[in-house]
């Protein structure tokens, strides 16, 4: 309830003490934060988070990705273009999942990046997010980076153009399919 009311009250200044909540073992407080930011306006939480991400733990920076994609505000791409290099998965991943719904082109060059080194969850959650930035432009940028990736790399781009279901990407699936490389 506190927390809300400060949500509610417009105290931007207070952000400290709802990002500590954020944090928090308890759900329900997590929660409250979580509302609390909902009723700030979106430029200073927006600023607060930025700020915040360069100290905080990889759990709080989950958290706060979250936050920021759950708002819709495409000006935070360059943020968590940044956040997919973080030393923890956890962020990286977190990063992936939210570049998935608010990515759009400028992103598509650091997520091909990343189809050539992730692993598992990971590689999953960047083969996702590459899949569903929209567009033609993402489209050519995969096609043009699998003319020139390795076997490996040139896999993993081929099997997110095939995700992206684009027809653009027809051409390029079939010279793939025509591969004297096996695993391609």
């Amino acid at each position: 309830g506190a927390l809300i009311g400060v949500g509610r009250a417009g105290g931007a200044g207070e952000m400290t003490v709802i990002f500590a909540s954020l944090a928090d073992p308890d759900p329900q407080i997590r929660a409250a934060a979580m509302q609390a930011l909902d009723l700030l306006p979106v430029e200073a939480v927006k600023s607060a988070a930025t700020e915040k991400m360069k100290s905080a733990a990889p759990e709080l920076k989950v958290v706060l990705i979250q936050l920021l994609a759950g708002r819709g505000e495409k000006s935070v791409i360059p943020l968590l273009v940044a956040s997919a290099s973080d030393a923890d998965e956890a962020v990286r991943i977190a990063a992936y999942d939210a570049l998935a719904t608010l990515g759009d082109a400028s992103a598509v060059a650091p997520l091909i990046a990343a189809l050539g080194k992730a692993k598992g969850k990971e590689l999953d959650a960047v083969r996702n997010a590459a899949a569903r930035i929209p567009g033609k432009p993402a489209t050519d940028a995969l096609v043009k980076a699998a003319d020139g990736a390795d076997a490996a790399h040139r896999v993993e781009i081929i099997r997110t153009l095939a995700a992206r279901k684009d027809d653009a990407a027809v051409p390029a699936l079939l010279t793939a399919a025509e591969d004297k490389d096996e695993a391609i």
